[in-house]
């Protein structure tokens, strides 16, 4: 009888720490839970890490809302033309605007009349003009300021060479004032040794328009 106790006793111990176990695995497992609940309840603010670059990769740029200016070119005016085309020019400051055609140039190797002179360098070149003023103030033409550039020499004018004694009719020389809506028409006839080449207009020191011929 005495062994048979001694079993029971001992079974009875076992399932007592069985229990305690089991309770022990339980709190565990309670509180475990429970911090998983806090946590997620209170989420910790986690360490950012810093990001490795890539070679040779562009860095991201935020867009910025400021407004980014914008580049404003200026264009240059049109100052070249061919033989035919009609050149606008404007001065913006005082206001004077001209419409200037040159057409031509007809091409001679005597005198135009029978009682003018042959031309000095070879050639004259005549060139019809048709020139109108649409702005609303007088423009003072000169006509020397009409040069004409054949290869070997540039800047003749029609005071140049035998020009002036050319026998060319309605010959545009000196000066003459343009009053707002006037149209001027002529000729300009010039001695050059060349039948290519351009005429230009010059005023202010500057080409304000060129044609080729």
């Amino acid at each position: 009888m005495a062994n048979r106790s001694g079993v029971v006793e001992s079974g009875r111990r076992g399932w007592a720490r069985l229990a305690i176990a089991v309770a022990v695995a339980d709190l565990v497992l309670i509180a475990a839970g429970g911090a998983l609940a806090a946590d997620r309840m209170h989420p910790k603010a986690s360490a950012s890490r810093p990001v490795a670059a890539v070679p040779g990769a562009t860095p991201h740029r935020t867009a910025s809302a400021r407004p980014s200016p914008r580049r404003t070119i200026i264009l240059p005016p049109r100052i070249d033309y061919r033989v035919g085309q009609t050149a606008t020019v404007v001065d913006h400051r005082s206001g004077a605007k001209l419409e200037i055609t040159a057409s031509g140039p007809r091409v001679w190797t005597t005198a135009i009349q029978s009682y003018g002179y042959g031309p000095a360098r070879g050639y004259y070149l005549s060139f019809s003009m048709r020139i109108v003023n649409p702005g609303a103030v007088q423009v003072e033409l000169v006509y020397a300021d009409f040069l004409a550039d054949v290869p070997g020499l540039s800047g003749v004018t029609v005071e140049d060479g035998n020009s002036p004694y050319s026998g060319a009719p309605n010959q545009l020389d000196g000066l003459a004032g343009l009053n707002p809506g006037q149209t001027l028409t002529g000729v300009l006839t010039f001695d050059v040794p060349g039948v290519h080449g351009d005429l230009r207009w010059v005023s202010g020191g500057q080409t304000q328009a060129r044609w080729f011929y």
